[in-house]
């Protein structure tokens, strides 16, 4: 279960990534999420809370199941 909080930004752009590492699974980020431009074609291990945005843009995604389900800042996710 994801019980972590970070307290800071995630930037995992352009790294060629085809899913969200399990080693950086966390319940909550309290800055911005930065996933876009990579092969990623599921949010699971996403945050369920975001404070500030959320950019998943530029990925392979087939749904949004498993993303944020509170993003406080905006959430993008641009094909």
């Amino acid at each position: 279960m994801k019980r972590k909080h970070l307290y800071d930004n995630v930037e995992l752009e352009d790294l060629h990534l085809k899913e969200i590492p399990d080693n950086i699974a966390m319940y909550a980020c309290h800055g911005t999420y930065e996933i876009r431009n990579n092969k990623i074609t599921s949010l699971k291990n996403a945050p369920t809370f975001v404070k500030g945005n959320f950019n998943c843009s530029l990925n392979n995604l087939t749904s949004l199941r498993d993303g944020p389900q509170e993003v406080q800042g905006s959430y993008n996710c641009i094909i």
